[in-house]
C-alpha cells in the first residue's frame, strides 16, 4: 500500500484490510502508520546495513566478502514480503525517521569499504568499482519485483547465485577468478562465517 499510494496516501485502514483484518486490530499491533514503517524499514535497512557492517569488517578476500554479501542481500529481497523499492531516500526522511537514513549510509559506508579493500588488494577494476553499490541495489530492487511478479502469477524467477556472479564478474580484475571466489563463499558460508 505504501510503495503503490505513498506513505500518506495509503490509509491505515486500506492496509488492515490488505492483511486481512479490521483496523482497530490493527493498532493492537502498532499504534501508528507511523510505526508501522517503521518495522518496514527496519526489515529493509538496518538489517542488510548489520550485515554489510560485519563483512566490511572481516578479513581475508574482499571479493569473497563482497560476493556472499551479494548472495545474502539479493536472497533477502527476494523473500522480503513487501515492496519498498525506490522509496529509501523519501520514507527515511520523514520526520523522525532520521535513524533509518542513518542506516541506508551505514549500509552504504559498510559496502564501500569493502569494494575499496578490493581495490586496494588488486582484486577489483577501478573503472567499476563506482558503479558497483548502485548496481547492487538496483539487482536487490529487481529481485523484489521478480518475487512479487513471482506471487501475483507465472515467471521467470531470478536465481540469486546469477546475480551475485553478475555484480562479481564486473568488478574483478580476473574474472577467470570467480569460480575459486564462489567456492571459497561457500566454504566460508558452510562453517557459519559472518
Amino acid at each position: 500500500m505504501i510503495a503503490a499510494r505513498g506513505f500518506h496516501g495509503a490509509t491505515t485502514r486500506e492496509i488492515a484490510d490488505g492483511v486481512g483484518i479490521k483496523q482497530p486490530s490493527l493498532f493492537n499491533h502498532f499504534a501508528s502508520k507511523q510505526e508501522i514503517l517503521e518495522a518496514l524499514l527496519d526489515f529493509d535497512l538496518k538489517v542488510p546495513a548489520q550485515r554489510a557492517q560485519v563483512l566490511a569488517s572481516e578479513r581475508g578476500s574482499a571479493a569473497v566478502r563482497l560476493y556472499r554479501y551479494a548472495l545474502w542481500d539479493l536472497r533477502w529481497y527476494q523473500e522480503m514480503p513487501f515492496d519498498l523499492r525506490g522509496m529509501h531516500e523519501d520514507l527515511a526522511s520523514l520526520p523522525g525517521l532520521e535513524r533509518f537514513q542513518r542506516a541506508l549510509e551505514d549500509w552504504t559506508h559498510a559496502v564501500d569499504r569493502i569494494l575499496e579493500q578490493g581495490l586496494a588488494s588488486g582484486e577489483f577494476r577501478a573503472d567499476s568499482v563506482p558503479y558497483a553499490s548502485s548496481m547492487l541495489v538496483t539487482l536487490s530492487w529487481e529481485f523484489v519485483r521478480s518475487a512479487h511478479r513471482e506471487a501475483a502469477g507465472p515467471g521467470r524467477r531470478l536465481v540469486v547465485e546469477d546475480g551475485a556472479s553478475f555484480i562479481l564478474r564486473g568488478l574483478l580484475d580476473d574474472p577467470e577468478q570467480l569460480p575459486i571466489i564462489q567456492a571459497q563463499a561457500a566454504d566460508q558460508d558452510s562453517k557459519g562465517q559472518g
